[in-house]
């Protein structure tokens, strides 16, 4: 992926911990509502010291992101401007996609363009069927909230395929983002991020069922 990236889907699962002003406040909520964020720090420990700035810093120095019931006040305000930041950075990361695709837009046929807009987030891979030079990706898109993901199931029909790149073990895993582009050796290019793994294929023509 070029745009969307993995590490940026890395960061946008970071905004699903809840953000306090303080430690007090963290405590404050926990004590009314029974609500602890503590298994999703230590879940996601690891991007969070990665993706957050001062908090790798403050980590190796014995500092604790989460002691006696509650966050630090330092994880507290560090989170709280990581995720204020993390909205423009998606918002501009948006931007660039489609100011790039709006620029390939007229060189890509009918059939390429209405791939593109098609949202397939969270859509599940569940089978991949391979004919002769087509390659058909088989997704369900049962576990997705997109409202305009009205069929349960979509069929991607690839033709005269040049270039695919399909992890082994795709079975079931969630798309998450989707991406066009021009290819040196055929019509376009789709990319496709995983929760686990990525899919590339290069062809020249695309359906969809």
């Amino acid at each position: 992926m070029k745009f969307l990236t993995r590490d940026l889907y890395k960061k946008l699962c970071l905004t699903s911990i809840a953000i306090f002003d303080s430690r007090k406040e963290a405590l404050d909520y926990k004590q009314k509502y029974g609500i602890d964020i503590k298994d999703e720090i230590y879940k996601n420990f690891e991007n969070i010291i990665r993706f957050i700035p001062g908090l790798l810093d403050y980590v190796d120095n014995k500092g604790e992101l989460y002691y006696d019931g509650a966050p630090s006040d330092e994880f507290c305000i560090a989170m709280m401007n990581f995720q204020y930041k993390l909205k423009f950075e998606w918002i501009r990361i948006c931007r660039e996609y489609n100011k790039h695709y709006n620029n390939i837009k007229s060189k890509l046929s009918n059939n390429v363009q209405k791939l593109a807009i098609k949202n397939i987030h969270d859509f599940k891979l569940t089978n991949v069927k391979k004919k002769n030079n087509e390659v058909a990706l088989v997704l369900n898109g049962g576990c997705s909230y997109s409202k305009d993901n009205e069929k349960d199931n979509v069929n991607i029909i690839f033709g005269d395929i040049k270039n695919v790149n399909i992890p082994e073990n795709y079975h079931n895993k969630r798309c998450i983002f989707s991406e066009i582009h021009l290819s040196n050796i055929g019509q376009f290019e789709y990319r496709i991020l995983l929760d686990e793994g990525e899919i590339h294929i290069i062809a020249d023509n695309v359906d969809m069922l």
